[in-house]
């Protein structure tokens, strides 16, 4: 290997470490990325949570169930997610995730705030 003071060492730990801190960034804005759909997703809860309850016909007290509810489910997927990421790989991982994230946000988008009454649950009440 070439010494650290000859120009070819020097050109390659310049290339070495321009290619770590492009990778450390890819990686902060990832982190980062992931960190903002967590956030969105328990956001959009919080504030739809109202209108649920209301749909539901139930009293507030249920609010604490539902969040509940929401966080436990929230927390066994991320154990899922990184059980996955142990066996396939973080990066892929995530990647996949955020890909799923994506698409089942753009498709609940699509289909319209009441399908799933008009699907399942208006079915079995007679509407």
């Amino acid at each position: 290997m070439a010494d650290a003071g000859h120009p070819v060492g020097d050109l390659h730990l310049a290339v070495v470490n321009a290619a770590r801190a492009g990778t450390l960034r890819l990686g902060v804005v990832s982190l980062c990325l992931v960190q903002f759909v967590d956030v969105l997703g328990v956001t959009v809860m919080v504030t739809a949570l109202p209108a649920m309850l209301a749909d539901l016909h139930t009293s507030a007290d249920a609010a604490s169930l539902i969040s509940t509810g929401y966080a436990m489910f929230f927390g066994g997927l991320l154990m899922l997610g990184a059980r996955l990421g142990d066996r396939f790989g973080h990066r892929r991982q995530t990647s996949h995730d955020v890909a799923v994230r994506l698409i089942t946000a753009r498709s609940g988008a699509v289909r319209g705030p009441r399908s799933w009454h008009r699907r399942g649950l208006g079915r079995e009440q007679g509407d």
